[in-house]
């Protein structure tokens, strides 16, 4: 019986830690496709820690690939746990045929997305930033 409580708080926890939103950017129909794998990962502020700051994270990778866990989903959880509206972005990369600046546009579509609901998540506008971690040619220019 004590090991099913345990299970269940566990599940629960990792449930609570991985609430995530994922939402989409560029809405159908979409001038490139693709824009379809554009995300951004939306990790709210419990309201009783929320100190109304969002950060927008930008995992590296070489525009070949994204180190989606360690430099984007992880240090979000991290973050999040101390009170900051996180988010991640999954932009689009070279490897798949994208090139300059289709990631700059998918950064400041983030950006904007991250502005303009920013009373949905609790958020100061102008405590909005964004922490790359390798990728940091995007932030240059975003």
């Amino acid at each position: 019986m004590s090991r099913l409580i345990i299970t269940s708080l566990l599940l629960l926890i990792m449930h609570t830690a991985a609430a995530q939103e994922e939402i989409r950017l560029w809405q159908k129909p979409y001038d490139d496709y693709r824009k379809s794998a554009v995300r951004l990962y939306a990790y709210p502020a419990p309201d009783s820690i929320n100190t109304h700051a969002a950060i927008i994270f930008c995992p590296g990778g070489s525009y070949c690939y994204l180190a989606k866990k360690n430099e984007g989903h992880d240090p979000a959880k991290l973050f999040n746990h101390y009170g900051f509206n996180t988010f991640v972005l999954i932009y689009r990369r070279g490897l798949k045929g994208n090139r300059y600046p289709s990631q700059i546009q998918d950064l400041q579509k983030a950006m904007r997305y991250v502005a303009d609901n920013a009373a949905k998540y609790g958020i100061d506008t102008s405590l909005i930033g964004m922490k790359p971690l390798t990728g940091t040619r995007i932030s240059c220019f975003g």
